[in-house]
């Protein structure tokens, strides 16, 4: 469903890295084959909630991946950019964009009652859910 999400725009890409991987998955890992699969330097873009990053110094390797990454966070419920007390002294890129209260448990509890979830996810997600009889009761 992601690559289905990702297809119709040619700038996004769907890495399957972290389900490739055996054993724990994390993000310095995932940074490290990403940028394996480049023969040429690239700059990287971690896409970060504003939330996630006072807790970013607990993260596995935490102080490796900051120097992998530019980060880019969003704006969250609850968490304006004033808020936000940076770890290790990175920069980081805010981006404001409007709240989406979508979840994806939502999105499964909508089709199992029959609800529509058109404009919740892309029209190929829908109607691969629909098609292959996902998530029904």
């Amino acid at each position: 469903m992601t690559r289905l999400a990702a297809e119709p725009d040619p700038r996004f890409r769907v890495s399957t890295c972290d389900i490739d991987r055996p054993g724990p998955t994390y993000a310095v890992d995932t940074v490290a084959d990403v940028r394996a699969e480049y023969d040429h330097p690239i700059d990287l873009y971690f896409i970060i909630g504003a939330d996630s990053l006072a807790n970013l110094y607990t993260w596995h390797r935490a102080d490796e991946l900051c120097k992998a990454v530019k980060f880019i966070a969003v704006n969250r419920p609850g968490h304006s950019r004033r808020e936000v007390d940076l770890p290790f002294g990175i920069e980081v890129e805010f981006v404001d964009m409007p709240g989406v209260a979508v979840s994806s448990s939502e999105c499964r509890r909508r089709v199992a009652d029959a609800e529509p979830i058109r404009y919740l996810v892309p029209d190929l997600v829908d109607r691969y859910i629909a098609e292959h009889g996902l998530y029904r009761s």
